[in-house]
């Protein structure tokens, strides 16, 4: 948390497109509901960016006060004659509700999944936006091939817990095609499709069907998930990448074997190469044998032999084995067409309600993410650059369209709820019913709030407490070993080296 803080506070301009990142997407939304108003001849009186008292703003022609409120939990439109929201919204400085000319369900339904709707324009032009620059991807991660598996961690009988090889059906080379019978498209499709899934053994014990195929055959094959910290269901693999070399260490085996940079390893001891963390298990089985690489150079292959060096990692001492290889880490520019966007955007929070409402998933309230976790991220994509930043704000709208729309009471969801029972009846609902839910939920939601906080702030501290980990790790390293990688494979590459 400090962390967050003090990047906010060091870099104001940081905290400034956070600040217009949001406050675009609550104003496209409440646009939507004041535009729709005006249309169906509704009288708005506030559009507030923000809860609580008038901070600033203005009055317009129309006799509607525009400002901006100091509590960051959203925005509203206030319209009396659409619904009685005093106390979120405050008091209406007109005429009381009864009194104001009454509105038909058509026009309340409208008004309704107007922010929404406008949501998802939005949506629909960032995406459009990120459709002609592009996204960047990291280039190991377009893939759904199965380049490392990895160990997960068991407590034994002296409650000590230790790392172990994952037992698994599933082989180095394999590409996985789906899960439980949802179609994945990449590692990060394939991250979130497991960590969703529900499946379980008779055991009780997390299960998913994998559907992958295998030297050129399609098959099915079950497997038991891993846990991550917070209990998230994972599977131990990284995906595969073909691995060009960037440049050799100074009097590496690399170096004195002859390895040129654009060079691509293709396998060892006849062992087809998939990942650096596949490279380093197998270098630190084999540190003081002679292995015989075969690479790929100008379209011809060749091989060489190398013997791994111990190279000391840290002021510590540590050392690993490693052949002095530089990889190239490259990323590659994808035109995602905006339905693919935002399609992709509404099945994963699809995939996240279907999997809090399950009671076999392992996905709960603690998981989900609130104003500090929001902000964490979009931070994070601010520090990655402007493509990021689209890519998000995509996927807020669409989660602001989607979660607005859910039939629970004081939001725009619950307001068409009403009117359809309402419009069922024949009858208005009392407006004391109306109140009671609308408060008690209003209530439910903060509690909700700051519930998801509380593990969101945790999150957060773990994150520093990480990032000053890798840190520390790369202040102490005493070998340019870990240049091309990022933390993950740095840390890897720790165990066994390249």
């Amino acid at each position: 948390m400090l962390y967050f803080l003090q990047q906010l506070v060091t870099n104001p301009l940081l905290l400034l497109g956070i600040v217009v990142a949001f406050g675009a997407c609550i104003f496209i939304h409440e646009l939507g509901h004041y535009l729709a108003a005006r249309w169906r001849g509704l009288i708005a009186e506030r559009f507030s960016i923000g809860f609580g008292p008038k901070l600033f703003g203005w009055t317009d022609k129309h006799g509607c006060t525009w400002q901006v409120s100091p509590i960051p939990l959203g925005g509203y439109v206030l319209l009396p004659q659409l619904a009685d929201m005093k106390g979120i919204e405050g008091e209406s400085e007109r005429s009381r509700q009864d009194e104001l000319p009454p509105i038909s369900y058509t026009d309340k339904m409208v008004v309704s999944v107007a922010g929404a709707f406008f949501n998802l324009i939005f949506a629909f032009v960032l995406a459009t936006v990120l459709w002609g620059i592009g996204q960047q991807q990291d280039g190991r991660y377009t893939s759904t091939q199965v380049g490392y598996i990895g160990q997960v961690q068991v407590q034994s009988a002296d409650g000590e817990t230790r790392g172990q090889a994952w037992e698994s059906p599933l082989q180095l080379g394999d590409t996985i095609l789906a899960v439980d019978g949802s179609k994945v498209k990449d590692y990060e499709d394939l991250v979130g499709v497991v960590a969703t899934s529900s499946g379980r053994d008779a055991e009780g014990r997390p299960e998913v069907k994998l559907t992958i195929e295998r030297n050129g055959e399609v098959q099915d094959i079950v497997v038991h998930p891993d846990t991550e910290s917070r209990g998230i269901r994972i599977l131990p693999i990284m995906p595969a990448y073909e691995m060009y070399v960037d440049k050799t260490s100074e009097h590496s085996p690399a170096a004195q074997a002859g390895l040129q940079s654009g060079d691509q390893l293709l396998s060892v001891a006849g062992q087809p190469l998939y990942s650096i963390p596949q490279l380093s298990t197998y270098l630190d089985a084999h540190e003081d044998e002679l292995s015989t690489f075969t690479i790929l150079r100008d379209g011809k292959e060749l091989t060489v032999q190398m013997e791994p060096e111990e190279v000391v990692i840290n002021k510590a001492g540590d050392a690993t084995p490693m052949i002095g290889v530089h990889f190239a880490v490259g990323s590659v520019l994808v035109h995602e067409n905006p339905v693919e966007q935002v399609g992709s955007a509404a099945t994963f929070i699809f995939r996240i309600l279907g999997a809090l409402l399950n009671p076999r998933s392992d996905v709960g309230l603690s998981d989900m993410s609130s104003v500090v976790g929001i902000s964490q991220a979009l931070l994070t994509a601010f520090e990655q650059g402007i493509r990021f930043v689209l890519n998000f704000l995509v996927v807020i709208n669409v989660n602001l369209a989607i979660l607005n729309l859910l039939p629970i009471p004081v939001l725009d969801g619950g307001h068409m709820a009403f009117a359809t029972i309402a419009k069922l009846r024949g009858k208005p609902i009392p407006a004391n019913v109306i109140g009671a839910l609308q408060g008690s939920f209003m209530v439910l939601l903060l509690g909700l709030m700051l519930y998801v906080s509380f593990f969101d702030v945790r999150r957060v501290n773990e994150q520093a407490e990480y990032q000053q980990e890798a840190l520390s790790l790369q202040q102490q390293s005493v070998a340019p070993v870990f240049d091309g990688l990022d933390a993950d494979e740095a840390k890897a590459a720790q165990e066994p080296g390249s």
